[in-house]
Parts: C-alpha cells; structure tokens; sequence
C-alpha cells in the first residue's frame, strides 16, 4: 500500500495531528498571549495548505517538500565561541559575543528575507508539482480515449 502524504490527506492520522497541533497552539497561545483573540482568529482563518484539497501526493513528494520547507527557514543563530589561550581566552570570548550581538542585529532582516523568499519558492514549487499531476492526468486521459478511438474506428481494421 502506498504511503499517503498527510498534508490534506484526509486521512485519520492526518486529522488526528490537525487536532494535535490546533490544541499544542492553543495551549500556547494561553501560557503566552502575546496575540490578541481577534489576531488568534485571523491566524486560525489562514490556508496553512501548501497542496490543495484532494491533491493527492505520493510519500517521497511529500517528504522532499517537508525537507525543502524545513531547509528554507534561515536564521543567524549564534556559533559557539570558545578560545584555548588560557589567559587572554575569556577577553576574546568576551569581545567575539559582542561583535557577534552587533553583526547579528544587522543580518537578522537578511535573514528574514531570505526566509520569506526561499518559502515562496517552496510554495511556486508546490504549485507546480500539482499542475505537473494535474496535465499528467489529463495527458492520461486523453492518451486511453485515442486508444478507444483508434480501435473502435473502421478504418483500424482495413
């Protein structure tokens, strides 16, 4: 049996973790209100959907977009900084935090940018790979009624 994708699947696993994650957000949302109700209902009204519904995907297409959506989110997170000199190491650590605050501060919209792009992407890549499904069925289609055709037809025996 095919391993079906659980974005809109439809299956039960798939409503289950739907519900598992709505109840985690609202959980959540209680311990840490920095939203108010009416931006909570807004972010509830989202389409969070990358594929439409009843688009159906085979489990390696699924998993290569969950990759590409978990790849696509960048930050500047900050490196472990650690020096051998035993005397002057703690000064150097000390000055390399700093300059790394500083630098961070300023690659962080970078950052967020190149988030927002690369998660457009992903999503035109989605979009495209449902099309790529969508004319493949209608090139299927059209392919087995020729098929009928050509054999119904009366000049196919001459």
């Amino acid at each position: 049996m095919e391993k079906r994708a659980l974005i809109l699947s439809g299956a039960a696993d798939a409503r289950a973790l739907e519900e598992r994650i709505t109840r985690a957000l609202a959980a959540r949302l209680a311990e840490h209100p920095h939203y108010s109700a009416k931006e909570a209902g807004q972010i509830e009204q989202l389409n969070r959907s990358l594929f439409p519904e009843g688009c159906s995907i085979d489990y390696q297409t699924s998993e290569d977009f969950r990759r590409l959506a978990v790849f696509s989110q960048c930050d500047a997170k900050s490196p472990i900084i650690r020096s051998h000199r035993p005397l002057l190491g703690p000064v150097i650590v000390a000055v390399k935090k700093l300059f790394w605050k500083i630098v961070r501060g300023q690659l962080e919209p970078f950052f967020a940018g190149m988030s927002e792009f690369n998660a457009a992407v992903v999503e035109v890549q989605a979009r495209q790979a449902v099309e790529i499904r969508r004319l493949q069925a209608v090139e299927a289609a059209q392919e087995s009624s020729r098929a009928v055709t050509c054999k119904g037809s009366p000049s196919a025996g001459s």
